[in-house]
């Protein structure tokens, strides 16, 4: 697949020039320098394809999600409807084969109570999810397949939700380079959990979903995404909390 790559310095220096900034004002350069993906979800009204911001990806909406003000660190956000609602594109959103260490953000708004599983962002194969981020309940769920190990699976979620209905909640799920996933919601959320396998793979055919997953078991998301970021590698609470607080937008 063929895309224009900017380098991380020349594409921050772009984005803080473009918004005026002096480097005295950039408090956080490093949360746009070391974005490995960035769906910014900001083209709006009857738009059929949003387009990746680091690299310039397309990826194509299908069903019938609709556009509406996003989260309130500005932009928009995709409201995915029913079943059938998802954005696709052929575009692996972060290299999860090969990082030992990723962060993924997003703000989510559900609107309506989860049935059983609802898919946020699948990074997948043709036919299963390597890395889903969903929704269970008031709770974010994060999901891994292994690449050995007869291809076990492995699972967290938060612990006490925050995941209100109708509300816009900020996401934040990072894993270590020693197996451990740790989750954020709204700036606050628990320790780094043990557990999860460094060498997830997703190198046949990767695809990056938002509001689906490519496994039936898992259900379609009925909620708003926006601002969906990842990185290669563990943000801390601090840096987290710039994304929440919009300072790093």
């Amino acid at each position: 697949m063929g895309f224009t790559n900017i380098s991380s310095s020349s594409y921050g220096n772009q984005l803080w020039a473009k918004n005026n900034l002096t480097p005295t004002q950039r408090p956080f350069p490093s949360l746009i320098e070391d974005m490995y993906s960035w769906w910014r979800v900001t083209e709006g009204s009857s738009a059929l394809v949003t387009r990746e911001y680091r690299r310039g990806i397309l990826a194509n909406l299908t069903g019938s999600p609709v556009w509406e003000s996003g989260p309130p660190n500005g932009g928009e956000g995709i409201r995915f409807l029913a079943d059938g609602d998802s954005m696709d594109t052929d575009f692996q959103s972060l290299d999860i084969s090969t990082m030992d260490a990723w962060t993924v953000t997003l703000w989510v708004k559900r609107t309506a109570a989860p049935s059983g599983t609802d898919t946020l962002l699948s990074i997948s194969s043709s036919i299963n999810d390597w890395m889903r981020i969903s929704l269970v309940g008031s709770n974010v769920n994060v999901y891994t397949r292994q690449a050995t190990l007869g291809r076990t699976s492995r699972s967290a979620q938060t612990v006490g939700g925050g995941i209100g209905l109708n509300v816009w909640s900020h996401v934040a799920i990072r894993k270590s380079g020693n197996g451990q996933i740790g989750f954020r919601v709204n700036g606050t959320g628990p320790s780094l959990l043990i557990g999860f396998p460094s060498n997830i793979n997703c190198s046949l055919f990767p695809k990056t979903l938002l509001g689906r997953s490519v496994q039936g078991s898992a259900g379609w998301a009925k909620a708003v995404i926006g601002d969906v970021r990842t990185y290669p590698r563990s943000l801390s609470n601090r840096e987290i909390n710039a994304i929440f607080a919009g300072v790093a937008s």
